[in-house]
């Protein structure tokens, strides 16, 4: 099938806004990357994407916050699978993922979702650095769009990891060792 029509475009226009490349978007809804982009190019699909990052931004913080309940769910999921949890609380785990197999499926699942997260933000541990922090260390852009408690803090981090090596901070560290 080469031709978006009725529902795909939905998916399409939805895939889109979250980042999802043409690539991976074909794939998915089973047309040629070139019909990808054709409609992906289509006056009027912008808008409608823009739209849906526009909407998908509104609902971010209730996204963080389920998020975050799910990370520490399958941090306490790890806790009781090492034995480092009351046996009340794992039995309590255990019956609320009806066995330890689904427990494991569910903190998969966050795993992943953390990481889409991560990836999304441009933080995502690679080996190519993302364009934020690239923007962020060489100050390319003042539209970076971070909270700016959030860019001061990356600013730090990514001086701290640029400037590691350097001799002058090597001694630094050797004299407050001593």
């Amino acid at each position: 099938m080469t031709k978006i029509n009725g529902r795909m475009k939905k998916n399409v226009i939805q895939s889109l806004a979250c980042g999802e490349s043409q690539r991976e978007i074909s794939k998915k809804i089973g047309v040629t990357q070139a019909a990808i982009s054709k409609f992906a190019n289509k006056e009027g699909i912008k808008p409608l994407v823009e739209k849906e990052i526009e909407k998908l931004y509104e609902i971010l913080p209730d996204i963080v916050e389920q998020l975050k309940r799910d990370i520490a769910t399958a941090d306490r999921i790890s806790k009781a699978i090492a034995g480092d949890l009351p046996e009340e609380e794992t039995r309590e785990l255990t019956d609320r993922f009806g066995c330890i197999s689904g427990a494991l499926r569910f903190k998969e699942s966050i795993y992943k979702q953390k990481s889409d997260v991560l990836k999304a933000l441009g933080v995502y541990p690679s080996q190519a650095p993302s364009i934020a922090i690239q923007n962020i260390y060489q100050q390319e852009t003042n539209e970076i769009f971070l909270e700016p408690v959030v860019q001061k803090v990356l600013n730090l981090k990514v001086d701290e990891l640029v400037n590691y090596d350097k001799p002058e901070n090597n001694e630094t560290e050797n004299k407050e060792v001593e």
